[in-house]
C-alpha cells in the first residue's frame, strides 16, 4: 500500500521511521525499568533490611511502607 503510494523510497522512509519510533520506545522502557531498580528496589530493599535487622521489625510492614517512600521519591525526581 505504501509502496503503491509512495514507491520504494518511500516504503524505505516508512520503514526507518517505524524502527527509529520502536528504538526510542525500547529505550524509553530501559531507562525506566532502570531508574525503577535504582531508585526504588534497591533503596526500599536496604531500608527493609536495615529495618528488620536493627528494630526486629516486620518484613510485611516495612516493605510496603519504603517501597511506596521511594516511589514518592522517584516521581518527585522524575
Amino acid at each position: 500500500m505504501i509502496q503503491d503510494r509512495l514507491g520504494t523510497p518511500g516504503l524505505i522512509a516508512a520503514i526507518i521511521l517505524v524502527l527509529t519510533v520502536a528504538v526510542q520506545l525500547t529505550r524509553k522502557l530501559v531507562i525506566l525499568a532502570l531508574n525503577i531498580l535504582r531508585y526504588v528496589i534497591l533503596p526500599s530493599m536496604v531500608v527493609t533490611f536495615l529495618a528488620v535487622l536493627l528494630f526486629s521489625a516486620s518484613i510485611t510492614i516495612v516493605l510496603p511502607a519504603s517501597v511506596s517512600f521511594f516511589s514518592l521519591v522517584l516521581l518527585y525526581k522524575g
